[in-house]
């Protein structure tokens, strides 16, 4: 159990826990189980979008609902932003799949 995002970043960091682990942290003074790799992609998002939008597989179609969300309620430059940052994340994960299994 982490007490905060933080931790959990300190904790993938160090090569403590995977990215697909299941864990349970405690975020706005709950204690949600989640897996370390949304703690992650909770980093990018903008204060506007909840954490309750990404806590689940993330789908084409949920990362389009994602995108959605966050222009109605962020507004243009938040989500361009957000946009960006999403295309890096996910070039990432896949370099990190291509690694990580055989």
């Amino acid at each position: 159990m982490f007490s905060n995002s933080e931790e959990v970043r300190i904790a993938y960091d160090a090569n403590e826990v995977d990215l697909h682990a299941r864990i349970k942290v405690r975020l706005d003074g709950e204690l949600v189980e989640t897996t370390v790799g949304r703690i992650l992609l909770k980093e990018i998002l903008p204060e506007e979008i909840p954490f309750r939008l990404i806590n689940k597989v993330m789908k084409k179609s949920e990362l389009a609902n994602l995108i959605d969300y966050c222009y109605r309620y962020g507004g243009d430059k938040k989500t361009v932003l957000l946009s960006d940052r999403l295309k890096g994340w996910v070039i990432i994960m896949r370099r990190w799949l291509d690694f990580h299994i055989p």
